[in-house]
Formats: C-alpha cells, structure tokens, sequence
C-alpha cells in the first residue's frame, strides 16, 4: 500500500467514527507515521482528501455492485443483494456523515454525488425492476419510479442516528432488511416472495433483538 493509499484509508476510517469537522490534518498525519508536510504535499487541503475517500468508497460500491451483476442469479436476487449492499455501506460511512459533507463542501459534495455515485456504473434500478416485472416477480402496473424513490428514502431514513436511537433495540441490519420485505415484498407476486422468504433466510440472525436499555 503507497503512502497515498494509506492517508486515504486512514481518512476513511476517522469519518467512519466522528464528524470530520473534529477530524485534523494533524491527527491523520500523526496516525499515517508521516509529516504534516508530506501529507500536504499529496494533499493539499482536508477537503481534496474528503474528495478521494468519497472517490474510493464510491469506486468500492460499485466493485461490489457489478460483482452481483456479474453473478449467475437471477434478476430478482441481484436487486435484493444490492439494496441490501447499499444498506450496508450506509450503515458503514453513516448517512449523517454523507449529510455533514454536504453542507460543509456543498461544491465537493454535488461534484461527487451528482455526476459520479453510481450513475456510470452497471446498475439501473429501473432496469432491473422493469425486468422483474418482465420475469414475473414483482405485480404488474406497479410505479417503478415510486418504489425506486421510496427504497431510497427508507435506506437514507433508516441510517440517521434518530431513527436509529428511536430502534435501538432493533440491530442496524435487522432495519436493513425489514425495510426490503416491507418494501419490495408488498409488491411482489407469490413467485418474488418465495425469492425474498428464501433470501432472508440465509441472512444469520435477522430476528435478533438488542435490548440497550
């Protein structure tokens, strides 16, 4: 791994963990084993450095997206695996964190979320659930461009830290996938739900409740 790598990942893990207002140039430098001046000498300020962890994570997604893509399931169980992955990644960098960057790199942030999240990459969500339609797992007449907004919506609500505080004793990845039955079992047909009774099947302790109290 070059130097450059590491910054990066070190960059990724503290956003992982705490605002990035409280995250210094110092503190990376210190954590990397190298000087505050070779650190700006490949990165010139925060914000470049913010840029390419976003880059990375996002390059990341996509890698794994077009893994499922690539695989030998069919149509249904790859848009089930990759709403799920989406969930995950979520839950990884944390929604709140993706909102932080947005109003304090407004610029950084539609930069890299407007014209290069997952638009280039090989999956079009309404593709596939035309598809799914198509092969018969999901109801016909069904609103594409509704379903595909309202998964978004819940997968963005179910990471904010109050959504999240008011379920604490539900585990993140039991929300994660409760949200893909509730959502996408009630519009399948009885052939989609024997695809997502399977899939959720395989999940380990998807019905485990934490108590924090």
């Amino acid at each position: 791994m070059t130097v450059r790598e590491k910054i990066i990942t070190e960059m990724g893990k503290q956003i992982e963990m705490k605002s990035i207002k409280v995250i210094t140039m110092d503190e990376i430098a210190q954590n990397v084993g190298i000087s505050k001046r070779t650190l700006y000498e490949i990165f010139p300020s925060k914000e470049s450095l913010i840029k390419e962890v976003l880059i990375a994570f996002i390059q990341k997604v996509r890698e794994m997206v077009e893994e499922i893509i690539d695989g030998n399931d069919n149509i249904f169980v790859k848009m089930l695996k990759i709403i799920y992955l989406k969930h995950q990644m979520l839950e990884k960098i944390r929604f709140e964190r993706i909102t932080e960057i947005r109003k304090t790199y407004t610029g950084l942030f539609n930069e890299i979320f407007d014209k290069t999240a997952w638009k280039d990459g090989k999956y079009d969500g309404y593709k596939f659930f035309q598809m799914a339609i198509q092969e018969g797992f999901i109801m016909e007449k069904i609103n594409v461009d509704f379903i595909i907004s309202m998964i978004d919506l819940n997968m963005r609500n179910a990471m904010t830290d109050v959504y999240l505080k008011e379920n604490c004793f539900y585990p993140v990845k039991t929300i994660a996938i409760l949200h893909i039955i509730i959502i996408i079992r009630g519009i399948s047909t009885l052939k989609g739900i024997e695809i997502i009774d399977e899939f959720t099947s395989k999940i380990k302790d998807i019905n485990n409740i934490e108590i924090n109290k």
